[in-house]
Formats: structure tokens, C-alpha cells, sequence
């Protein structure tokens, strides 16, 4: 049992040249002045975005039971909710998935300007910006795992059980609770913002 991935790719570029040339004319007084203005500006960049999403498939029953000596039960961001769950099974694998996101974007830009007047010289000016941004996100928004009702468990891997983040709950009495395994490893995941 799994559930549903989105998955969103995006990769740009962006480059831009531009430029002017003017004359001018001045006054002062009884004189008059002519002149020449210009400016060039260039600006280039990129972005990369990767994002993955997940949305958990679920199943609910009074009674669930997952029987078959000879078979496994996966749940890949999946839940199961039952009053009561049965299951005799050779490995129990659950995993928790992240919501991730990737996104990096780098910009740079120039431009200048300057101007000459005729009989006096002229000026001129120049600049330049660098901008980078980055995120890389990944969070658990719904943990996977078997929840069971106040009718409790009878539960029997009879080798491996696998928890990736994930969890198995019983809101019954310890007495009507039975999980064996012959093994069992939990992982944790590191959620990261």
C-alpha cells in the first residue's frame, strides 16, 4: 500500500543586454553647452527548483487482517486504522515520507553610465549586484503507521519489521496487545527547514 507522489521541476535562465545614447543641451547663463549621454546595462541569471510531494493513502476497518504466512505487508506512506488488527505476516515494513523542496537561483547584474560634455569633459559611473538564495527543505507532514482501536492487536512477524520514521499505536489495554517479531530496527528522519 502507497501513496500518491507530486513531483515539480523547474530550471530557468534569463539573460538581458540593453543601452541608450542621448544628446544634450545645456543652458547657462548666455552660454549653451551640447553633449553626449550614454548607458549599457547587462543582467544575467538562473533558477533550479525540485519539489516532492506526498499525500498518505489511508484504510480504516472495524477489523483488519493481514494474513499470509508466505507474504509481507509494505506501507509506503500509508496508514491503517482499525478497532482491532490480526496479522501473521514474514516482514512488516512501514515508511514515513517527506515533503521536499530544492531551490537555488543566482542573479547578477552590471551597468554603466557616463557623459561628455563639449568644452568641459565628462563623467561616468559603474555598478554591479550578486544575489544567490538557496532552500533546501524536507518535512514529514503525516507519519505513516498502523493505529489500533481499543479492541487491540494479534500480530506475528515472523521474521523482520522495518519502522522508517514511522509508528504502531494501540489505544487498548496491555493485556489485549500482542506484537512478536523476530526482528525489529526503527530509523529516524531528520526533518530539515
Amino acid at each position: 500500500m502507497k501513496g500518491v507522489k507530486d513531483e515539480e521541476h523547474q530550471h530557468t535562465k534569463n539573460k538581458s543586454v540593453g543601452g541608450s545614447v542621448g544628446v544634450f543641451v545645456g543652458t547657462n547663463g548666455n552660454s549653451y553647452g551640447i553633449g553626449i549621454e550614454g548607458s549599457v546595462n547587462v543582467a544575467k541569471g538562473k533558477s533550479n527548483s525540485d519539489s516532492e510531494r506526498w499525500q498518505n493513502s489511508h484504510l480504516q476497518a472495524d477489523k483488519l487482517i493481514t494474513n499470509s504466512e508466505a507474504g509481507n505487508l509494505s506501507l509506503d506512506a500509508a496508514n491503517l486504522k482499525a478497532k482491532r488488527w490480526e496479522a501473521d505476516i514474514q516482514n512488516l515494513t512501514i515508511t514515513s515520507r517527506q515533503d521536499t523542496e530544492k531551490y537555488e537561483s543566482k542573479q547578477t547584474s552590471a551597468s554603466a553610465s557616463g557623459s561628455v560634455a563639449y568644452g568641459s569633459g565628462g563623467g561616468a559611473s559603474v555598478s554591479a549586484s550578486y544575489n544567490k538564495a538557496k532552500v533546501d527543505y524536507a518535512q514529514v507532514n503525516e507519519q505513516a503507521g498502523i493505529r489500533v482501536g481499543e479492541d487491540g492487536m494479534e500480530a506475528n512477524i515472523h521474521n523482520h519489521t522495518q519502522l522508517n520514521g514511522a509508528i504502531i499505536e494501540s489505544d487498548a489495554d496491555e493485556s489485549k496487545n500482542h506484537f512478536k517479531t523476530k526482528s525489529l530496527t526503527h530509523t529516524d528522519i531528520e526533518n530539515k527547514s
